[in-house]
């Protein structure tokens, strides 16, 4: 497992619990958002709804980040149970590909 780098940029709050956050090198843009998990979105394993993250991947074109462009935000990892995870989780995987 990779060690987390160190974050470069601060996140832009979208709404509640959506923020975008840039790589350190400024090559992707990550969307870290959360949503509500369970029984009630088909996880039967689980014995309540919870609160969950998930970090999206920018796929669109490089000037002019979307938000509303859903086909656009590709899930890179899913059911993080915190923000602070999910926001590691985008910079490992950033780190991982040789990004600053």
């Amino acid at each position: 497992m990779t060690d987390t780098p160190e974050r470069l940029w601060s996140m832009r709050r979208l709404g509640s619990g959506d923020y975008l956050l840039p790589s350190n090198d400024l090559r992707h843009v990550f969307r870290i958002i959360a949503s509500t998990e369970g029984p009630s979105s088909g996880i039967d394993e689980w014995r309540t709804d919870r609160r969950v993250w998930s970090v999206r991947l920018w796929t669109g074109p490089r000037l002019g980040v979307d938000p509303d462009a859903w086909h656009h935000w590709q899930e890179i990892k899913g059911l993080i149970p915190r923000r602070a995870d999910a926001v590691d989780a985008a910079l490992r995987w950033s780190a991982e590909r040789g990004d600053a």
